[in-house]
């Protein structure tokens, strides 16, 4: 019960649920997976810092944003601790906390945090990497709600390019950067 592979096991299964919106299930296995990692491995540890990033994911997407705030934090500081600023875990977690900050409404600090996952995924990464576009993506959806439409524009496009160069053909995530693309346009006229 108490081995660290058990607790990515809860971890995982979390994940699955959180993705069926099967919330109530998720939640008490992301807490059992988080408390396995602070006993075995430790707070200071990338795995538990994952788990905090997983729950603080599933507290935002249920619009519980207190309780997700302090949990992506604490992932942050965590990942900046153990595997340090320029690592794409950080850049994870830096675009996790920008999407709470933007859905409450928090634009300075969103945009702060979306350029900074950006500047790491570019460096860490590459510029063709399918991580780099999506904080192109999440960069630019952000200009095209505060009314920057053609900066938007500009950043879905690029991410679709590289969705469309690294990814399977009718992939998830280039899906949704072609809808992303449609509608800008489209709301602009083109």
């Amino acid at each position: 019960e108490n081995h660290p592979d058990t607790a990515t096991c809860y971890n995982n299964l979390a994940e699955l649920y959180r993705k069926q919106d099967r919330y109530d299930e998720a939640e008490p296995l992301y807490i059992k997976a988080k408390d396995i990692y602070n006993k075995v491995l430790d707070e200071n540890h990338p795995d538990t810092a994952t788990c905090y990033n997983n729950l603080a994911g599933l507290y935002d997407e249920q619009g519980r944003y207190d309780e997700a705030e302090p949990l992506f934090i604490k992932a942050k500081d965590i990942y900046k601790k153990v595997l340090g600023e320029n690592h794409p875990d950080t850049a994870s977690n830096y675009n996790n906390l920008a999407l709470l900050y933007d859905e409450q409404g928090r634009y300075k600090e969103a945009e702060s945090l979306y350029i900074k996952a950006k500047d790491i995924r570019e460096k860490v990464l590459g510029e063709k990497h399918a991580k780099t576009a999506l904080s192109y993506m999440s960069l630019g959806g952000f200009y095209y709600e505060r009314g920057e439409s053609q900066v938007g524009l500009e950043l879905c496009e690029k991410a679709l390019r590289i969705y469309q160069n690294t990814l399977l053909a009718g992939h998830p995530a280039t899906q949704l950067c072609e809808d992303w693309v449609e509608g800008i346009k489209n709301s602009m006229g083109k």
